[in-house]
């Protein structure tokens, strides 16, 4: 018995617990998941999943991790190398 709930996952049911379950989630899936199966997954409304789903971008936001909604798909999350490039040296004309 203690084995079946130690693999059983918890199902959230305060708004943080959802938006640190939801981060939890797509940080390890690959492919995208649909806003349906997340719905059923964790048992709340698409109106209760889009406000999670606002503080889900604000955290990811943070560490330059965007969640990308992919219509048909779903959603996954996704990040951007951003990249400078140095500035050119200003050639002297000293000759």
């Amino acid at each position: 018995m203690k084995e079946e709930s130690e693999n059983q996952m918890l199902i959230p049911i305060y708004p943080e617990e959802r938006v640190n379950y939801l981060i939890r989630m797509f940080l390890t899936q690959n492919d995208y998941i649909r806003i349906e199966d997340i719905c059923d997954m964790i048992f709340v409304s698409r109106s209760t999943l889009s406000n999670d789903l606002k503080e889900v971008r604000e955290k990811l936001n943070y560490f330059h991790l965007e969640l990308e909604t992919k219509p048909a798909y779903g959603l996954k999350i996704t990040f951007t190398v951003k990249t400078t490039l140095p500035k050119k040296k200003k050639q002297s004309t000293d000759s």
